[in-house]
C-alpha cells in the first residue's frame, strides 16, 4: 500500500501492516482517538509504554479537536442542511412532513385526530480522509510551525470534500427549467428577471400540491456557483435589492452570502463547489439531511526514520428527502439555465 492509498483509504483504525507498508518497517501506530456523533472520545493504542501511550493519545486529541474544530469554525454548505448526529453508518430516519392543527376549536368540540406523516430517509455514511504529517528535522529546522499549517490545510482539504459531497447531492433534486440566461443584456438593460424565475420555484415549494408530494415547504437558502452569481448580481433588475439599505451580510455563520429586499426570508449564497455552474438552487433544509457520524484521529510515529503523523476521518452523508413514490425531491429545486 503506498502513501497516497493509504491517505485517502477507507481504514479505520490504521493496521500495523498498513503503516509499515507504507512508512517503513519500523513504522507503529501509537494512539487513535474516536469522536463518536454524540461528542464523546474513545481512545486506544498498540505495544507501548505507558507514558509514550498518555501523550500520543493527548496529541491525537488535540489534533482531532483543532482539524475539524477548523473545519467547522469555517462553514460552506453544510448550512443548506438540517445535520443529524449518527451513531452507527446504516440506518433509517423518519422525516416528518405534515402535521395540522385545528383553529377556533369550539367549546366542548373535540377535535379531530390528526395523525403525522413521515418519510423515510435511508442513510449509508461514507468516509472522508485527511492526513497531517511532518519529519522530525523539517519541524525543528522551520521558521514558521509547519504542523500548524499542515492542520490548517487539513481542516479546509475536508471542508472542501463535504461541500462537494453536499453539491453533488443537491445536483440531484427535481429541476424547474427557466431557459432565461440571468446574464443576457439589451442596451446594457437584462432581458430577464431572475424573480420570473425564483418567484414560480418558491410557490411550487411553499404550495404544498402534488408537485412538492403535498408537502408545504418553506426555502430559506437560494445557492449558486459563482458563475451564475455574477449574472445574479449584476442583472439590472436585481441591482436595486443590494443597495447598503436592503442588502445585509449574514456574517461567518454563511459567507459569501446576503439577503436581499425582494426575498427576506431567504438567503443568497455563492459556492464554487456547486455544480452545475448554469443553475440555482432552491432549498428549504429541513429536507436536506447531512447525517454525521463518528470523526476519527489516528497517530504514528516511525522513530527511526522521523516521522510523526495523523489521519484525520469523518463519516458522513448527505441527503436530499423525496416523496413517498421518490418522483419529487422535497423542499428543494434547481432552477436550469440561468447562466450559459
Amino acid at each position: 500500500m503506498s502513501k497516497e492509498e493509504l491517505k485517502f483509504g477507507n481504514h479505520s483504525p490504521l493496521s500495523d501492516e498498513m503503516i509499515r507498508e507504507a512508512f517503513g518497517s519500523d513504522a507503529h501506530q501509537t494512539a487513535y482517538v474516536t469522536r463518536t456523533a454524540q461528542g464523546k472520545y474513545l481512545f486506544g493504542s498498540h505495544r507501548q509504554a505507558q507514558l509514550t501511550t498518555q501523550v500520543s493519545e493527548v496529541k491525537a486529541v488535540n489534533v482531532l479537536q483543532e482539524v475539524f474544530g477548523l473545519e467547522r469554525a469555517t462553514p460552506g454548505l453544510d448550512v443548506l442542511c438540517r445535520s443529524l448526529p449518527m451513531g452507527k453508518l446504516t440506518q433509517r430516519i423518519y422525516v416528518a412532513s405534515q402535521s395540522t392543527a385545528h383553529r377556533k376549536v369550539a367549546k366542548g368540540q373535540e377535535p379531530a385526530l390528526n395523525l403525522q406523516s413521515y418519510l423515510a430517509v435511508d442513510m449509508e455514511l461514507w468516509l472522508n480522509a485527511s492526513h497531517v504529517a511532518q519529519f522530525y528535522e523539517d519541524q525543528l529546522e522551520a521558521a514558521v510551525p509547519i504542523m500548524s499549517i499542515s492542520i490548517d490545510d487539513a481542516a479546509g482539504a475536508l471542508r472542501y470534500a463535504r461541500d462537494l459531497d453536499i453539491a453533488t447531492e443537491l445536483a440531484t433534486a427535481t429541476e424547474i427549467s427557466t431557459g432565461h440566461d440571468w446574464g443576457e443584456k439589451t442596451s446594457n438593460v437584462s432581458d430577464h428577471d431572475p424573480m420570473d424565475d425564483i418567484g414560480p420555484g418558491m410557490a411550487t415549494l411553499t404550495g404544498g400540491g402534488s408537485g412538492n408530494g403535498n408537502v408545504a415547504a418553506n426555502p430559506t437558502w437560494c445557492v449558486m456557483h459563482p458563475d451564475a452569481w455574477a449574472d445574479f448580481s449584476q442583472n439590472t433588475h436585481i441591482l436595486k435589492y443590494f443597495i447598503p439599505s436592503l442588502a445585509s451580510q449574514v456574517g461567518l455563520a454563511a459567507p459569501n452570502a446576503v439577503k436581499i429586499g425582494a426575498y427576506p426570508q431567504v438567503t443568497f449564497m455563492t459556492n464554487s463547489a456547486i455544480t452545475p455552474n448554469t443553475s440555482a438552487f432552491l432549498v428549504d433544509p429541513r429536507y436536506f439531511i447531512l447525517g454525521q457520524g463518528p470523526t476519527q484521529s489516528v497517530g504514528y510515529t516511525n522513530d527511526l526514520k522521523r516521522v510523526e503523523g495523523h489521519v484525520l476521518y469523518e463519516y458522513l452523508q448527505p441527503k436530499l428527502v423525496t416523496d413517498q413514490s421518490e418522483t419529487y425531491t422535497i423542499g428543494v429545486r434547481e432552477l436550469t439555465g440561468i447562466h450559459a
